[in-house]
């Protein structure tokens, strides 16, 4: 269950703050740090997750067509 989640830990990392801050700013959500957590957490995690199928994703899979043959090593 832990490896479907990392595959998203870039997108956490690249929106957490960003979004954190900008729920702060906004100023829809009363000044409660729980609020701010929850909310920008769910947030962050929607974005990081759609940032994984929509980006990362096809990138890998066009990296991979071109990607040199791998060799065996026979013995």
């Amino acid at each position: 269950m832990y490896a479907s989640y990392a595959r998203f830990s870039y997108g956490i990392y690249l929106y957490g703050f960003t979004v954190q801050q900008a729920v702060a700013a906004v100023g829809w959500v009363p000044r409660l740090w729980y609020l701010n957590f929850v909310l920008g957490g769910a947030i962050t995690l929607v974005l990081a997750m759609a940032s994984y199928h929509l980006v990362e994703a096809p990138a890998q899979r066009r990296l991979r067509a071109f990607a040199w043959p791998r060799r065996t090593v026979s013995t």
